[in-house]
This record gives C-alpha cells, sequence and structure tokens, in this order.
C-alpha cells in the first residue's frame, strides 16, 4: 500500500433487503467544496449515517432527501438522468464526502457527486452507485454472506 492510500475495510452485512447488500457510511460535507453554505454561515454538521445499499446497476450513487437536508447541502449542479423506465429526469447533484468504518480501520471517498434518493420501505437511506464502485474492490462470499469492499 502507498503512503496516503486508504487501508482496505471489510464489513460484513447485517442484513441483505430484497435488492442486495446494505453497508452502512458516514456521510459528511466535501469541504471546502460545500457550495453556498459557508459563504451563509452554515457550519457544517456531524457526520450523518447512512444505510445504502451496494448497487452497481446504478450510475450514481444518491441519499435520502432527509439526509440532504439535515447536511445543509447547496446544489452544485443539475445533471439529466435516464431512469431505469427510460425517462428522462433533470436532477441537482450536491457534493458529499463519504467514510466507511469498521472495527480496526477507516476508509474515505472524496468528493461524490449524489442526487437525492426516493426512499422506500425497506429502510435503506441510499444507493452506492457505480460511480464510486468503480473505484473499489468488492468480493461476495455467499456462503457466509461475507463482503469484503476495498474502499
Amino acid at each position: 500500500m502507498e503512503k496516503g492510500q486508504a487501508k482496505p475495510v471489510t464489513f460484513i452485512v447485517a442484513e441483505n433487503t430484497y435488492s442486495g447488500p446494505v453497508v452502512t457510511l458516514w456521510v459528511g460535507w466535501d469541504l471546502p467544496l460545500s457550495g453556498d453554505s459557508l459563504n451563509k454561515g452554515i457550519e457544517p454538521p456531524s457526520w450523518v449515517p447512512v444505510r445504502m445499499l451496494v448497487d452497481t446497476g446504478a450510475n450514481i450513487s444518491s441519499i435520502a432527501g432527509d439526509v440532504l437536508q439535515r447536511l445543509n447541502l447547496t446544489t452544485r449542479e443539475t445533471i439529466t438522468l435516464k431512469t431505469a423506465s427510460f425517462f428522462s429526469e433533470s436532477r441537482p447533484v450536491y457534493h458529499v464526502s463519504l467514510h466507511l468504518f469498521d472495527e480496526a480501520s477507516a476508509s474515505s471517498h472524496g468528493m461524490v457527486r449524489i442526487i437525492e434518493y426516493a426512499v422506500g420501505d425497506d429502510g435503506v437511506q441510499g444507493l452506492l452507485g457505480w460511480d464510486v464502485l468503480q473505484h473499489c474492490t468488492l468480493i461476495h462470499r455467499k456462503e457466509d454472506r461475507r463482503f469484503t469492499l476495498e474502499f
């Protein structure tokens, strides 16, 4: 491992939803790129734990609207997405930092562009999409439900 490179973090999925594995990430501001919030005198809130579904089919990561509000995030840009039902939608994009912790280590993923996630009834608060996962190594052992994520 090179100096300054994050140590791989292993996590065990506490549950598998009908859609796939869920991991808890800590979400916070991408400082200093926090939009107009600092200019308005808004202090960065504490890190917020977010239950995220590991979704290799999602092109961009997303987080629930109530988490975005708790973080006092400002829109950084707007993008047009094609949904799973093949409709095009314009969505605001926010910048955050993602952090993963286990008993022995911590790992961070710098600035991540996210959009708002439509929360379902399974308790998932976001999607960890391909935009982040393509920079990670994800290994699944179905025998013991163990996922290893080099984040």
